[in-house]
């Protein structure tokens, strides 16, 4: 069977797949960026958007407004800057701010998603997008796995050198504790269901054989292998 790649594997691919999509060439004219901007802030303001209520979404609508009024061509990755910015501001405490910064990143993946040759400067759009697709989904699988990986190690830590397998256990239960907190408060974004339901089902207290397969069965899918 293939094997899923390691950590360390899947930044490299995501590297790479980044500096593919860079070097595409593609260039976004400004007039296209600033419609899709315009466009996005009356939805967010349909949407129940309040720069007060929505801190986080307010600071990163500013700053794809300030990227618009500064009437250049953005690059890919500049788009991609954009894009992260968005993200964090998902990254809440608050349900609706998550809501809110969630339409707004949605919003931005449909226009990069969807540009065509009249949207850009210069560039292939389906080259750009195709690598870009690669590289974003081997960064989230990057991140999920970097996250699956600290928690093993240090319930290690925690455990101690002498430990007992109820120990490691026990230890290991209280990371995934903080990772199923993280995922309910909306800081940790990217799980699927089914890897979100191993998580709780380790914190819980199940059995963690079915469930540690699950977050690191041989599938391209998942984010990585364990042994």
């Amino acid at each position: 069977k293939p094997g899923v790649s390691s950590t360390a594997e899947l930044r490299g691919i995501a590297n790479a797949a980044y500096e593919t999509a860079e070097k595409s060439g593609v260039v976004v004219k400004s007039p296209s960026f600033n419609s899709f901007v315009d466009d996005a802030v009356t939805k967010l303001t349909n949407e129940g958007f309040d720069a007060t209520l929505h801190p986080r979404t307010a600071a990163a609508v500013k700053r794809l407004q300030s990227a618009a009024e500064g009437g250049n061509p953005l690059s890919l990755q500049e788009m991609e800057i954009l894009r992260r910015v968005v993200g964090i501001a998902g990254r809440s405490a608050d349900a609706d701010e998550v809501r809110v910064a969630g339409i707004l990143k949605r919003e931005l993946d449909r226009f990069t998603d969807k540009l065509s040759p009249t949207d850009l400067q210069s560039g292939d759009p389906r080259a750009a997008m195709a690598a870009l697709k690669t590289a974003r989904d081997a960064w989230q699988r990057f991140s999920k796995s970097t996250e699956i990986e600290n928690a093993i190690e240090i319930a290690k830590v925690n455990a101690g050198a002498n430990f007992t397998q109820a120990g490691l256990e026990h230890a290991l239960r209280i990371q995934f504790k903080q990772i199923a907190r993280n995922i309910a408060k909306g800081k940790a974004r990217g799980w699927s269901p089914k890897e979100i339901a191993a998580i709780k089902h380790i914190a819980s207290g199940g059995k963690m054989g079915n469930a540690m397969r699950i977050l690191g069965k041989l599938a391209p899918t998942n984010p990585i292998s364990m042994g």
